[in-house]
C-alpha cells in the first residue's frame, strides 16, 4: 500500500505537532510547517526529532506560501491540515481594533485559504485528497455565550469558507474533501493550558476522522469525534 502524504501547517506545538506525531505512528509521511521566525526554537528541534520533513510557511506572507509549495515539489498531497492560528484575545465586544480583527482574519482565515489555493494542484494528484481546517467550538452561533468576538468571528469565517470551498470543489468533481475540524478544549499555549477534553484522547480522535472523513461528509463541522458541531 502506498504511503500517505499529510502536510501539517503549523506544526511546531500544541495540537500541531501532537497531529504529526500521531500521523507518523500510523506510518503516513508527514511534512510539518513552520513560521520562520520559529526556526531557531526548541520547539522546531523537537518537531525534527519525530521523523517529519519540515517546511517554513508563514500565513501573513504569500511569498512564503508560494516557497513553500515549491519545496514540497509537484508530487501529490493526500492531506492539508490548516492547523496555525492565533487564538482569543479575551476582549470584550467594544475593545476589538481594527488592528486586532485584521490580525485574527489574515491568520484564521486569509492564511488558510491561500495555503488551500497553493497546494491545490498537489491534491488534485491524490486519489481522496482533504483540506482539514482545524476550527474551534466558539465558530459555533448556537453556542456562542459572549466574549472573545473577534476570535469567534474569524473561526466563524473559516468555517464559512470550509463549506463554499467544499461545495464549489464538489460541482467542479474534484475528489477532493473539504470539512471545518474541533479538536476540543485542549490544555496548549493557546488556551493558557485550560481544557476540557483529555489531549490524547482528542488528538486520537482527531486523526481518525482525518483518516476516515470522505467526499459524501464534505462541507462538514465535525468534532474529534466525528459528530456533527451545530453551525
Amino acid at each position: 500500500m502506498e504511503q500517505k502524504t499529510a502536510l501539517v501547517i503549523g506544526a511546531n506545538r500544541g495540537i500541531g505537532i501532537r497531529v504529526a506525531r500521531e500521523l507518523l505512528q500510523r506510518k503516513w509521511n508527514v511534512v510539518a510547517t513552520v513560521r520562520p521566525t520559529s526556526q531557531d526554537d526548541e520547539s522546531v528541534k523537537e518537531l525534527a526529532s519525530t521523523g517529519a520533513s519540515i517546511l517554513q510557511l508563514d500565513y501573513t506572507d504569500g511569498r512564503s506560501i508560494i516557497q513553500a509549495v515549491k519545496e514540497y515539489g509537484t508530487g501529490p498531497l493526500d492531506v492539508l491540515i490548516n492547523n496555525g492560528a492565533i487564538g482569543p484575545k479575551h476582549l470584550a465586544w467594544d475593545e476589538h481594533t481594527s488592528e486586532i480583527l485584521t490580525e485574527l482574519f489574515q491568520i484564521n482565515v486569509i492564511g488558510p485559504l491561500l495555503a488551500s489555493k497553493a497546494f491545490y494542484p498537489n491534491l488534485r494528484l491524490s486519489p481522496n485528497g482533504k483540506i482539514v481546517n482545524i476550527t474551534s467550538g466558539s465558530a459555533s452561533i448556537a453556542r456562542n455565550n459572549g466574549m472573545n468576538m473577534g476570535y469567534r468571528m474569524s473561526k466563524t469565517a473559516l468555517n464559512q469558507m470550509s463549506v463554499t470551498m467544499a461545495k464549489e470543489i464538489l460541482s467542479n468533481d474534484d475528489n477532493i474533501t473539504v470539512i471545518a475540524l474541533y479538536p476540543g478544549h485542549l490544555a496548549t499555549r493557546m488556551s493558557n493550558f485550560s481544557s476540557s477534553n483529555d489531549m490524547e484522547t482528542s488528538i486520537t480522535g482527531v486523526v481518525d476522522v482525518i483518516e476516515n472523513v470522505n467526499i459524501e461528509q464534505t462541507g462538514s463541522y465535525l468534532n474529534w469525534e466525528g459528530k456533527t458541531v451545530p453551525w
